[in-house]
């Protein structure tokens, strides 16, 4: 025969104490129960993250990976937040915001960083433990704003016929001391912007082609937005007037005269 003993505590401390037990109300036994209680605590694979794109990478973020591991006997429930004089868009962020790791056993998070012009380089993240000890990765991003310009003020395609293409250029150039990555946002139907995005060297320029094929007769003026990777977006105004072609014949009549069988005819 046996029986369960439950302990249960709200608090990190050193427990002992003798119990006692009776068997058939005559034979009386003890044992001393002893328990350390201590908070749960989850460990963090990194302190301290570091992000930096490399030359000739397009993407709009970077992530890095990091664990949670739980070295208790009790499920551990956590939540990242940012520090509480934080105001704004935060530039880093966490996945899973929220989430338990089981006893012995870690959790991979995704930290990512999408950079804005303006926004805090170095930030500190915070995992709040449901009843233990929170803790805090320093996520520290190396970046130096892009400065890309498009060299003409205005692409003006002028007067074109519905259901026929035309096509114009554009330069990128960037004036920065850093490469500029750039992405287009997304265009009027019938407008198609060659290369949608790219990266420009310092001191180096990017030819993108701008061709409009419209189905209907419209005056449009559009700015075109390139948006760039930590820095202020370039812009340029598009303008084109498509127009449904007009088209007569000054006879009223064709006369081939007489035509054999089989044989041809034209008229000048």
């Amino acid at each position: 025969a046996g029986f369960d003993v439950t302990f249960t505590c709200a608090e990190p401390r050193a427990f002992r104490r003798p119990v006692s037990y009776t068997i058939n109300g005559i034979h009386t036994f003890k044992f001393t129960a002893v328990a350390e209680v201590v908070p749960l605590e989850l460990e963090l694979s990194a302190e301290e993250l570091d992000f930096e794109f490399k030359d000739g990478c397009l993407d709009r973020s970077l992530s890095r990976t990091l664990s949670l591991t739980n070295n208790g006997t009790h499920p551990a429930t956590f939540k990242w937040e940012h520090p509480q004089d934080f105001k704004g868009r935060p530039a880093f962020s966490v996945t899973p915001i929220t989430a338990e790791v089981a006893p012995k056993q870690s959790l991979a998070l995704s930290v990512v960083f999408t950079p804005q012009l303006g926004c805090q380089l170095e930030h500190a993240l915070t995992a709040v433990v449901q009843g233990g000890s929170s803790r805090t990765v320093v996520c520290k991003a190396h970046v130096s704003e892009a400065k890309l310009v498009v060299a003409e003020k205005r692409l003006a395609f002028g007067t074109i016929a519905v259901g026929l293409g035309a096509e114009q250029s554009l330069t990128l150039k960037n004036i920065g001391q850093t490469e500029a990555v750039f992405t287009f946002e997304e265009a009027p139907a019938g407008w198609c912007v060659k290369p949608m995005s790219g990266a420009v060297a310092v001191g180096s320029t990017c030819e993108v082609s701008v061709e409009i094929v419209s189905e209907t007769a419209a005056v449009v003026e559009h700015t075109l937005v390139a948006n760039v990777r930590y820095g202020r977006a370039a812009k340029v105004t598009v303008t084109v007037e498509t127009v449904i072609p007009n088209v007569s014949v000054t006879q009223d009549e064709f006369d081939f005269k007489a035509v054999v069988v089989g044989g041809n005819s034209w008229l000048p």
